[in-house]
Order: C-alpha cells, then structure tokens, then sequence
C-alpha cells in the first residue's frame, strides 16, 4: 500500500511539475501575440493607476465597467483623473480589490460597480481569466490569496490551452488585436457602430444563467469582502462609492437584486438597480453590456449619482 501511495505521488508530483513547464513555455513562446490580446490592457490600466497623482477616481468592476462607461467624460466633468481597471468578470473581484489597494492613497475616490454575477454566480477568486493575466503580467501573482494559489494547477490546462490557441490564432482579427480596443482611461472602444445581439445570447443555452432562476444565492464571502475594503478605504481616507451595474430589463429579479444591496449594509451605495435597467435592443452582447451609442447617457447618469454622494460625505 505505501508503495503505491508513493508511486501515485511522485506521478502526480512529476505530472504538475510537467503542466507547469508546459504552462510557462506555451507563455513564453506565445508572449508577443497575448500582449496584443485584450487582456493585456492590464499592463496598460496598471501603468496608468501607478502614475496618477492623487486625487484620482478608480473604477473596478467586471466588463459592464468598461463597456458601458465614459472614464473621460468622467474625467472631464469631475475635474480629477479616472483609470477603469475593468477587463472581464471572470479575472475575479477578489483580483480588482486587491490590484486597487497599493496605490490609493487620502482624498482617492473608489468606484466599484461588480456584475450582479459577481454575488453569486462567478466566482469572486476568478477563473482561468485570473492566471491567463498573469502570463502577460507577473506581478499580478502578488495578489493572490491562499485559495487563488490553491486552484493554480486546476486551471493550467486551460490557460496553457489559451496560450497555444493564442499563438496559432489569425493576427489579424479583433480578438487578436484587443489591446488596441481600450483608450487611455481604460474604456473599451470596440463595440463602437455595432448592433445589438440581443436576439441571439436571449436564444443561447445560457438564458437561464442570465435569470438567476438556478443560483438565487449571496455569496456573503463576497458581501465581507466588499465591506472588508470599504473599511480600508476609511482607514487610508479614500472614498468608496458603491455602484449597481447596468441590466437587460427582461432578466432583471426585483427581489433577489434588493436582497443583494440589503445585504451590504453599512457601504455607501450610491444608485438603485431600476435606474440602470435597458431594453434588450440596447443591450449589445450580453445582458451586462449596453451599446457603445447609450454609454454616454448611461456615464451622465452615474456622474450625477457621484456627485450627489460626494455632496454627502
């Protein structure tokens, strides 16, 4: 028996060692066409959060935040620089959190405006969209947490699989490009002219994710660790303002949202989830992303909300 404890555990042991080795040199081989991919904007958004000098906004959220807001109309209108480090829900709140609290510093603002999602569906430690930004970025292993590292192995199959598909992948469309998609400010550009596919996700078998029918569960880890980094955010005098996401009205749930918000009692939560309700013909490729042609009015309607709550404090 102690021999074929043994035996499995020096072939799980050589079998990890493998994955990572594969892991690394699909990365590095492929590293000049993921800095071209969307996800490498990470370089970009952090770069950007480094060098502002205070006071500053930062926004952090999932893909509703960088699809859906204007960071320079907000700049603009709010007289103070703003970096949106949104990229995709998947990467994880846990990571966004984290990402944030180095470089905010007295009189900061911190916008967060997670996915409904983020409550109870996705994960808040990520996914492969996690370690794949760590492939372009290695500072980011830095933000792990102890269950982040614990599920590294899980996933280096699939990011392994990301980078080969990566480095095989026609250079010349969007998805191979998606870096260049996001501004300055760390707004995404790429849904600009482009038509609602609202009919075809509303037809896809993922419908019912998109209702909560099956997963009308808070995730109160998620709840803690929002009011753990609103309780950091006062202790190094930075604001933060907690926003709710933009919606397709169809699978919006009344009850289960206000339970979510209820929830988070004592963060400042600056908006109601009915104000930020879209039809489905202005939602693009997801009930989270509207249109490139309503993110203006939508960035006017959180700014008024900012203000409102920046009057209060």
């Amino acid at each position: 028996m102690k021999f074929f404890l043994k035996k499995t555990f020096a072939f799980l042991f050589l079998f990890f060692i493998g994955m990572v080795v594969i892991y690394l040199s699909s990365g590095y081989v492929a590293q000049n066409k993921l800095l071209r991919k969307g996800r490498a904007v990470v370089i970009d958004k952090s770069r950007r959060l480094q060098a502002l000098q205070s006071p500053k906004i930062v926004l952090v959220g999932g893909s509703n935040v960088c699809y859906g807001i204007d960071a320079k109309l907000l700049q603009d209108s709010l007289h103070m620089p703003v970096v949106d480090m949104s990229i995709n829900a998947g990467v994880g709140m846990s990571f966004y959190y984290e990402q944030v609290k180095p470089f905010i510093t007295k009189d900061d603002i911190v916008i967060g405006i997670p996915e409904y999602g983020a409550y109870s569906q996705i994960e808040m430690n990520g996914d492969e969209s996690l370690y794949n930004l760590c492939v372009i970025q290695s500072v980011n292993y830095k933000y792990f947490n102890f269950k982040q590292w614990l599920s590294f192995p899980l996933h280096l199959g699939d990011v392994t699989k990301s980078n080969l598909k990566s480095l095989f992948a026609n250079p010349s469309t969007d998805n191979a490009n998606g870096r260049k998609l996001y501004n300055e400010y760390g707004s995404y550009l790429g849904h600009i002219n482009k038509p609602s596919l609202s009919k075809q996700w509303a037809a896809s078998e993922k419908k019912e994710n998109f209702k909560y029918t099956s997963n009308q569960v808070i995730n109160y880890a998620f709840i803690k660790l929002i009011k753990d980094f609103n309780e950091f955010c006062k202790l190094k005098q930075v604001i933060y303002l907690h926003s709710v996401p933009v919606y397709a009205k169809p699978y919006y749930d009344s009850l289960y949202i206000s339970s979510l918000f209820q929830s988070l009692n004592g963060v400042s939560i600056i908006n109601k989830p009915e104000q930020y309700l879209y039809e489905m013909e202005e939602m693009f490729d997801t009930p989270n992303h509207i249109l490139y042609k309503v993110r203006e009015a939508r960035t006017k309607k959180l700014l008024e909300d900012i203000k409102k709550a920046l009057l209060k404090k």
